[in-house]
């Protein structure tokens, strides 16, 4: 967005990233209807923690019912201009949270699973936080690099924040990369015993052992997001 640009942004449900104009509101603002899909509450965390993230202070998300959007926790803005990835997963803990750490060498690219397991950021994002953008740190680009959890339709939350970007004429300022299907079944299968169950040793290391197995998947994953435009 550049100058005073204003935009507001009503979240319904529907296809995901279709976005509406509706021409501009009483207070100026450039006003869209954005298509979510079905999960209206995780949805509106996304949207809401990028626009402040990318458009701090001039966009408003609006739920159906008319009230604003929830506000992201914390969630740093980027300079204008500045270019961000986010890698995406069910819940942000695990696929996600390696890859980002494997593309700022925050681990190595065949980490042990002990390496895995001792990653602070491993296995740790609580549910309730699913939505919400973890920062890890700045790559060698310049580009801030994020995980995230989206839930289960990872072609949904894509779809959904290009329509975002589209609002916000801001193509090309976030690459999003899912590393939900890198997952094997025993890096689900801890995931599920930890997250869900709360079982957290035995959940967390399966997570380990079952992400080690899917590096090689994991690893074209960051390769292609090292290299995208940006």
């Amino acid at each position: 967005m550049t100058g005073a640009r204003r935009v507001a942004l009503r979240l319904r449900p529907g296809q995901p990233g279709r976005l509406v104009p509706l021409g501009t509101d009483g207070e100026g603002r450039e006003e869209y209807i954005l298509h979510v899909g079905r999960h209206m509450d995780l949805a509106a965390r996304v949207v809401s923690a990028w626009a402040h993230i990318l458009a701090p202070g001039r966009v408003q998300v609006l739920l159906p019912n008319g009230r604003p959007a929830p506000s992201p926790p914390a969630a740093e803005p980027v300079s204008d201009g500045t270019r961000c990835v986010v890698y995406h997963c069910f819940g942000g803990a695990h696929t996600s949270v390696v890859a980002a750490a494997i593309h700022l060498g925050l681990l190595p690219t065949r980490p042990s699973w002990h390496e895995v397991a001792a990653f602070p950021l491993f296995d740790r994002t609580p549910t309730r936080d699913r939505g919400w953008p973890l920062y890890l740190g700045t790559d060698e680009r310049g580009r801030r690099v994020y995980a995230m959890g989206r839930g289960r339709d990872g072609r949904s939350a894509a779809l959904v924040l290009d329509g975002l970007l589209r609002a916000l004429h801001l193509d090309g300022r976030l690459v999003n990369h899912d590393t939900l299907v890198c997952a094997g079944p025993l890096t689900k299968l801890g995931g599920y015993l930890s997250r869900r169950l709360g079982l957290v040793r035995p959940g967390r290391t399966l997570a380990a052992v079952g992400v080690t197995r899917d590096i090689p998947r994991l690893l074209r994953v960051v390769e292609q997001a090292r290299g995208s435009p940006g």
